[in-house]
């Protein structure tokens, strides 16, 4: 329904998963559906309603004047950013939150469940307030975030334990507002305490789960495993918390360096294993099955078998996107395959 572009506003190197030292800015750029007001732009559809005729020019990629490069210092101009159907996080490289969207069900973290409509970036404070926001990640119904210090934060709908707590107070969904019951659990960033001695670098989000990345290249993952999501044998319930076992527990352990997820999947990189491969592995789950299993690449075409064994090219993927049903990755040479319906 929408999409977000981040545009580099200088010649340097970086990556979305900012330390908040990085040595670029970016400005952001949407384009879409404006009746969810995740666009972070005002259109004549904004103003009139989501029922109204819709603005065309929402469908062309308008600049959020709030991190345009002419109006913001360089520590106000973004390094990360996530979209989801109803929202759009962006962290800046001062290391400050934004969201903007429908805030219904406190997926926008500003402590109001029934909030319904924030059409422009405004900051999220409360416990975020004097961190640092180094990584983000955005699903239907609920938000994840890393701090510098590898602290992670959720907020948003547990209604399928997304948020990483068994807390009877967390099992609210989307549809009934928290606030109004005076239980705020969910409306505002909270940390994820199974996960307070393990600093993370990453983040992301399907609908009904949520998976982190630990600076020592553990998976961690929790929420619902009906689709065999989670990557551990348990099938049925919401699950805690807990390791990818099946990767770390592997002899040697399979590193990860990057991590994906969708509505019924997750996709996990990992670094070569010595003594048994030289490139990056994709290991995938979900769709019916709780076992990561190798993604293999198709290195037989005519043009490869002619060539000897020395020479053949190898296919080393190092980026990696993962959608509902299909999924796609980068190698190191700048090809992109994909895979999937």
């Amino acid at each position: 329904n929408m999409d977000i572009l981040q545009t580099l506003a200088s010649d340097d190197e970086g990556t979305t998963d900012c330390d908040n030292n990085c040595s670029y800015g970016c400005e952001v750029v949407a384009f879409g559906r404006p009746n969810h007001y995740a666009l972070g732009v005002v259109s004549s559809s904004n103003k009139q309603g989501s029922g109204n005729k819709q603005d065309s020019s929402a469908f062309r990629p308008q600049r959020v004047q709030e991190f345009a490069q002419d109006t913001v210092s360089r520590d106000g101009s973004a390094v990360a950013i996530a979209a989801a159907t109803h929202h759009t996080l962006v962290a800046t490289k001062n290391g400050h939150l934004y969201a903007f969207g429908l805030g219904k069900g406190g997926r926008l973290g500003m402590g109001d469940g029934q909030m319904q409509q924030c059409p422009l970036p405004r900051r999220v404070l409360g416990p975020l307030a004097r961190r640092k926001v180094a990584a983000v990640a955005a699903a239907e119904n609920h938000s994840l975030c890393v701090t510098s210090d590898g602290t992670l934060f959720s907020w948003g709908s547990n209604r399928f334990g997304q948020l990483g707590s068994t807390s009877s107070s967390a099992g609210g969904s989307t549809s009934t507002s928290n606030s109004s019951t005076g239980n705020n659990f969910g409306c505002l960033p909270r940390r994820v305490e199974d996960m307070r001695n393990i600093p993370c670098i990453a983040v992301t989000a399907g609908e009904k789960h949520s998976v982190a990345l630990s600076r020592r290249g553990e998976v961690y993952i929790w929420g619902d495993n009906t689709a065999g999501q989670l990557g551990v044998p348990r099938r049925s319930g919401i699950q805690k918390v807990q390791r990818v076992e099946a990767l770390w527990n592997s002899n040697p352990p399979k590193k990860a360096i990057s991590i994906a997820a969708a509505q019924q999947s997750t996709l996990v990189l990992t670094t070569p294993v010595a003594g048994l491969t030289r490139v990056n592995s994709i290991y995938s789950w979900g769709h019916g099955n709780h076992v990561p299993i190798r993604v293999h690449f198709d290195n037989n075409s005519s043009r490869q078998e002619s060539l000897s064994s020395r020479t053949r090219r190898v296919i080393n993927p190092v980026a990696i996107a993962c959608a509902k049903y299909h999924n796609a990755a980068i190698t190191s040479e700048g090809h992109v395959y994909t895979w999937g319906l």
